[in-house]
């Protein structure tokens, strides 16, 4: 969808944020591709390691794709961690938000984080007691579908998630990125916004993992 910051940036519209802090030193910054996802270091790199997993197809959250597609989400999300490990113990959220709530980062096009932070967290940190629990992104999706703004954690196997409506306050925008910023006392902007130029860790991504595997399409895992 024109317009949408992912999208352009799939499609190779050169004014594409990437493309346009990155122009002359890479082309791309996908890592990973399978039928229906991607994955690519974020911009904003809070911590080392730091990656996007979403859908080629524009998808407002990623509880609005199809059960198949969920599946594949989960197994492609849990690959990315496991090779996330060797920087830090992985963590997996999101702020699924469709655009007419306003919530979420203004970006309306499903992407999951996965960040390697320097210690383990428990996900009851990071949301209200009431939350919802899952043993899994899976679980934790399928019973967000009928939500229109939610947030969802993930650490050790261990989900928490809920319906913004239900948790009983209002997340700003990159609300994980703030709480992981104070909580790890990071001296880099939480915005990812606030990136002016080209990023050293998005770098080292990149060429490590363009190392290990070029970005050649495969089939989703099964």
């Amino acid at each position: 969808m024109r317009g949408c910051e992912f999208c352009d940036e799939l499609q190779g519209h050169p004014d594409a944020r990437f493309p346009s802090l990155y122009r002359g030193l890479e082309s791309s910054r996908i890592v990973l591709e399978t039928e229906h996802f991607v994955v690519m270091p974020t911009i904003g790199q809070l911590f080392r390691g730091s990656m996007l997993v979403l859908p080629r197809r524009h998808v407002e959250t990623s509880a609005r794709l199809v059960p198949d597609l969920i599946d594949g989400l989960s197994d492609v999300v849990e690959q990315v961690a496991s090779e996330s490990r060797e920087f830090g113990e992985p963590v997996i959220f999101e702020h699924g938000a469709i655009s007419c709530t306003g919530g979420s980062c203004g970006i309306y096009h499903a992407h999951i984080h996965v960040v390697p932070l320097p210690e383990a967290v428990d996900p009851a940190e990071f949301l209200p007691s009431h939350a919802h629990s899952a043993g899994g992104l899976r679980e934790a999706l399928e019973a967000l579908t009928r939500s229109d703004n939610y947030l969802l954690f993930g650490a050790g196997g261990a989900f928490r998630f809920g319906d913004v409506g239900d948790l009983g306050f209002n997340p700003p925008s990159q609300y994980f990125r703030r709480v992981l910023a104070a909580r790890f006392g990071v001296d880099r902007p939480w915005d990812w916004r606030a990136v002016s130029a080209p990023e050293p860790d998005l770098m080292h991504s990149l060429a490590r993992h363009h190392g290990r595997h070029a970005p050649e399409r495969r089939p989703d895992p099964l």
